[in-house]
């Protein structure tokens, strides 16, 4: 089973109406504990902490420094 991509269809926090819309597609890590801390000492806002989830997965979600939310998931093995 691979796991679900986080894609992302809005605009940049701040962004006008009209301004380019941005796509960020974020490939899930193999480990979702170590990129999720290093994204928090890199200034992210940690907003789930990294669990396993009902649904057979194990995830964060985060928001970097510029206001965007990313979603860290992979499969539970």
């Amino acid at each position: 089973m691979r796991a679900a991509q986080a894609h992302t269809h809005q605009r940049a926090p701040g962004a006008r109406a009209g301004d380019t819309c941005r796509i960020t597609a974020d490939l899930p890590p193999s480990d979702v504990d170590g990129p999720a801390s290093q994204a928090v000492a890199a200034g992210a806002e940690l907003l789930a902490p990294p669990a396993d989830m009902p649904y057979g997965a194990r995830q964060s979600v985060l928001r970097d420094p510029f206001g965007h939310v990313r979603i860290f998931l992979t499969p539970l093995a």
